[in-house]
């Protein structure tokens, strides 16, 4: 019997661990909803303009603007 390790022993292993798998996966659901979240936001606005919420609070309209763009940031890269 020998003990030298085959050639196929000496490979680093291909298969990407558990964790990087998870860590993908979870990267690709935040992006998915931050893609989804900034398409709903953008609906949302177009109710407030017409009753007039943001003009009387305009402060309102600065915070979604700014979630808004944060969430296309975020989900810029997110593939359907």
């Amino acid at each position: 019997m020998s003990t030298e390790s085959s050639p196929i022993d000496a490979l680093p292993d291909a298969t990407p661990s558990r964790l990087a798998q998870a860590t993908r996966a979870a990267g690709t659901v935040t992006r998915g909803l931050a893609f989804w979240t900034g398409i709903t936001l953008a609906f949302a606005q177009v109710p407030l303009f017409a009753v007039g919420v943001t003009s009387t609070d305009p402060t309102l309209l600065v915070a979604l603007l700014v979630a808004n763009l944060a969430a296309f940031a975020l989900g810029s890269d997110y593939r359907a």
